[in-house]
């Protein structure tokens, strides 16, 4: 599934994907025995995600939204964010600005589990300024007000960067690969987000212009 999302090849890959899915009985993940003797159940989450990234790069967004709308209750909380943030992404390329809105209000209580809290936070941004764009100046204000500055949001990620090196650090000394691979590359994520992100001078300028 994997080397066919590679090749572009998405409706290939979901049929892949699907299939590995469908090898596991309903569940299997929640259950620590099944788990255990199954180490690879540990990938479904990953499996699941992946299908909705199909969606996404064949720029198939509705698919895409609904995917991740229906996958987040069965995600693990350092896996559901990233679903979070790809459902709102594929929202705002449908231009579904209602949708989005209300994922916004639905996720703004649970902000801080989000570990791509970065992108989060600029794609709440974005949803803002079109509604200041399209006249629903109330709309924008609720959507403006929920972004953090600047130097919140790189401490905040600053300390969220440790929490996952400190959890990597642990899981090596496992014998769990999953685990190390979700943590690698939750590091390397968060990492690569907060250095861009640090780069975007005028962030605060433009949050404040817009208010």
């Amino acid at each position: 599934g994997i080397a066919n999302l590679q090749n572009q090849d998405h409706a290939t890959a979901r049929t892949a994907l699907e299939k590995f899915i469908a090898l596991f009985p309903a569940g299997a993940e929640k259950s620590p025995l099944f788990l255990r003797q199954n180490p690879t159940t540990a990938r479904l989450g990953e499996a699941r995600m992946l299908v909705g990234t199909s969606w996404i790069l064949e720029q198939k967004y509705r698919e895409a939204a609904d995917h991740y709308a229906g996958l987040k209750p069965s995600l693990a909380s350092d896996m559901r964010g990233r679903a979070v943030i790809y459902q709102l992404y594929a929202l705002l390329q449908l231009g579904d600005n209602d949708a989005a809105m209300a994922l916004v209000n639905e996720e703004f209580a649970r902000i801080e589990d989000i570990a791509q809290l970065i992108s989060f936070q600029t794609l709440t941004l974005q949803l803002g300024t079109r509604w200041l764009e399209c006249g629903e100046f109330r709309k924008a204000i609720i959507c403006l007000q929920r972004v953090w500055p600047r130097d919140r949001l790189l401490k905040h990620q600053a300390a969220r960067l440790e929490e996952l090196q400190s959890r990597l650090a642990a899981v090596r000394a496992t014998d769990d690969p999953y685990q190390k691979i979700l943590y690698t590359r939750l590091v390397n994520e968060v990492q690569r987000e907060k250095e861009n992100f640090q780069k975007i001078e005028n962030f605060n300028t433009d949050l404040r212009f817009r208010l």
